[in-house]
């Protein structure tokens, strides 16, 4: 019977380290690019969520004559809803009282507070396009949000208050000044002009804000962003080119 030889194939411990020299390497390029992926995607995520409560509270509003609100909570709310800030929101029932202020009426029927991925927030709210100057947003007014979490949609005027806004449990809740998007009993945003809300790609660093893709120094930079377009008269939601 004849025998077969068998050869094993044998590894320098030279040709090994280079094996694993260039596994290191490859890995040491491909994480920062995936960890690029995740934090992009988390931007999509946050800018979906808000666009779905946005459709959900217009849809409510049209089809039962009511006013529907999307509370925002801002920066500087208190330990209660620190949770939900920076882009988690609740759809509400207000009304409009005769000196124009929103007054709240209860939760709508299977809300609950949503909360955005860390690494993606709502950072401003205003009318009119967010312009840009080249891929790193480095001269446009997509540099708005400043440096600190308590100051985040603080000044949001375009956003409106609700006042007397209460916990699950009853107790009064404040959600922050200029804090909701409040649809009208048509459908249409009780504003004069078109709203454009900008999620940025932003991590919560204690009470600041830092912009992982920021091209330079600069409050509120960043390269990595999404925008929606809400129709004032229609309601209609939408993401920004």
């Amino acid at each position: 019977m004849n025998k077969i030889k068998v050869c094993k194939a044998r590894f320098t411990l030279v040709e090994l380290l280079a094996v694993v020299a260039l596994m290191a390497l490859l890995m040491g390029l491909g994480v920062p690019a995936f960890a690029r992926m995740i934090r992009g995607s988390r931007v999509d995520d946050t800018a979906r969520n808000i666009k779905l409560a946005l459709e959900q509270a217009q849809m409510r509003a049209a089809s039962e004559r009511r006013h529907v609100a999307v509370i925002f909570p801002n920066g500087s709310v208190a330990d209660k809803l620190k949770t939900y800030r920076l882009g988690g929101c609740r759809l509400a029932y207000v009304r409009k009282d005769s000196s124009g202020q929103y007054k709240f009426v209860g939760w709508v029927e299977g809300s609950d507070w949503n909360n955005a991925p860390n690494g993606a927030i709502l950072t401003r709210v205003k009318t009119g396009e967010f312009s840009s100057s080249g891929g790193d947003i480095d001269n446009g007014d997509v540099t708005g949000c400043t440096e600190k979490v308590t100051d985040t949609l603080k000044g949001a005027g375009e956003l409106k208050t609700v006042a007397d806004v209460k916990d699950d449990d009853g107790s009064a809740l404040t959600v922050g000044t200029h804090t909701a998007l409040v649809f009208s009993q048509y459908g249409g945003v009780e504003s004069t002009s078109k709203l454009y809300l900008l999620v940025s790609e932003a991590v919560v660093d204690g009470d600041d804000i830092r912009y992982p893709t920021a091209g330079k120094a600069g409050n509120g930079r960043t390269s990595n962003y999404k925008v929606l377009k809400v129709n004032n008269l229609t309601g209609r939601v939408e993401f920004s080119e």
